[in-house]
């Protein structure tokens, strides 16, 4: 019996890490591919619940657990005050079926050279599959448009590929790990830029200061050597900003911002068919309706229904008929559920960031590198946010879901205690 128990919590183990490997390996490489492994892990959960070995929680667990029961009844429950159709339910009960994952995690943990070698094969494979596209299938616009949202992921899994330094150095082939996340993490910066996706790049000066920090902890490096590398970093910053792939889009961007602000401005008629002039519109829309409904928003339906009421009465220009948010996750959030949806939403963000920041000062040094990955991660969404619905989309919101409970697992799975292996200069 007892043979037969070690043997089965092995097959776990094994089937486990298979899970987050695919999960992570898949999910920019094909359409749909991060669906695998969560639906293997999902399954692993459920069937928790079937048997009597669900492992114990403890107190920031159920904190998280609870900001994901707080989204998902806080939708719910406008969803019915606003009678919005079905498939409004549909992408909040993500955040509940994601639940049983961690107990599933909990109990048969994955490996970590499953975790790290899925994220950096994931990220390599789709940036160099957005590269191959960019150069060879399509024209910069119209690729542009058509993965925007790939760009955004790209750039959140290349972060968490730079967040494994310190991983990577406690490992035996340190020098193989270090070099397979950093050309993961470049392909897939260099994929994004190949988008055209603008959004998650602003997220890029924050996450090079915040790398900074952690390194110059591990290190302890002078104030000198950090003034030094950060300048560094900002003219490699600047250098990648020059790039002719890079250049066009943020030129276009100040284009764009200057006509919104000209004093020739004519109600948006010059802007209306530019990429952030249809964002300023519909911001502008979205604000004029929440100043209407400021608590409880308008539903989905409502804001839909009003603004194409707005669009037939000239106050709104057509061209942003066919958008069905507001292209920003805090501003849409408001629009449709009001200043308790907007709770709900920075909740989903703000508890794990702080339990991953707080238990990171706890953790061993090869421990921190999956808190600085969630936090890396959580900028990402919270910047990403600010010019797309992200938190719309069902690939998005699975992968943050899912990628919040596999990194807290891995932070808990271990003894908490002080960094013993610092390196001093």
């Amino acid at each position: 019996m007892m043979i037969l128990n070690s043997n089965w919590s092995r097959f776990l183990s094994l089937y486990c890490s298979s899970a987050v490997f695919l999960f992570l390996a898949l999910t920019l490489a094909i359409r749909g591919g991060f669906s695998y492994g969560i639906m293997m892990l999902w399954l692993g959960g459920l069937a928790m619940f079937f048997v009597n070995t669900r492992p114990s929680l403890d107190s920031s667990d159920y904190l998280i657990l609870g900001a994901f029961f707080f989204y998902f009844a806080i939708h719910y429950l406008l969803n019915l005050y606003h009678h919005d159709i079905l498939r409004e339910y549909d992408l909040p009960l993500r955040f509940m079926l994601a639940i049983p994952v961690l107990f599933f995690l909990r109990k048969n943990p994955p490996s970590d050279s499953a975790f790290w070698g899925g994220v950096a094969i994931g990220t390599l494979s789709g940036g160099l599959l957005m590269t191959w596209q960019f150069v060879f299938l399509t024209k910069f616009g119209e690729f542009g448009r058509m993965s925007q949202n790939l760009g955004n992921l790209a750039v959140v899994m290349s972060l968490i590929c730079f967040s494994g330094w310190r991983w990577a150095l406690s490992r035996e082939k340190r020098i193989a790990w270090l070099f397979f996340l950093f050309l993961a993490a470049v392909s897939g910066l260099v994929g994004s830029f190949c988008t055209g996706t603008r959004g998650a790049w602003l997220v890029l000066p924050g996450a090079l200061f915040i790398l900074l920090v952690d390194s110059a902890l591990y290190f302890r490096w002078s104030a000198t050597k950090i003034i030094l590398l950060a300048s560094s970093g900002l003219v490699l910053l600047l250098f990648v900003a020059s790039h002719p792939i890079v250049k066009i889009r943020l030129d276009a961007a100040v284009k764009e911002t200057k006509l919104i602000f000209a004093s020739e401005y004519d109600s948006g008629v010059k802007i209306a068919d530019t990429s952030l002039g249809q964002r300023w519109l519909m911001w502008s829309n979205a604000i004029h309706m929440i100043k209407i409904k400021p608590w409880f928003g308008w539903g989905k339906t409502g804001y839909l229904d009003y603004k194409n009421q707005r669009i037939l009465n000239g106050e709104v220009l057509p061209q942003i008929a066919k958008y069905t948010d507001a292209h920003d996750d805090y501003i849409d959030a408001l629009a449709k559920r009001g200043v308790i949806g907007l709770l709900s939403l920075m909740a989903l963000f703000i508890t794990p960031l702080v339990l991953f920041f707080r238990r990171s000062t706890r953790l061993s040094s090869e421990k921190r590198s999956y808190s600085l990955a969630g936090i890396l991660m959580i900028a990402g969404y919270m910047t990403s946010g600010l010019t797309c619905t992200f938190m719309t989309i069902n690939m998005d919101i699975m992968f943050y879901s899912v990628m919040i409970l596999v990194l807290w697992n891995f932070m808990a799975d271990s003894k908490l205690e002080t960094d013993p292996c610092s390196i001093g200069t």
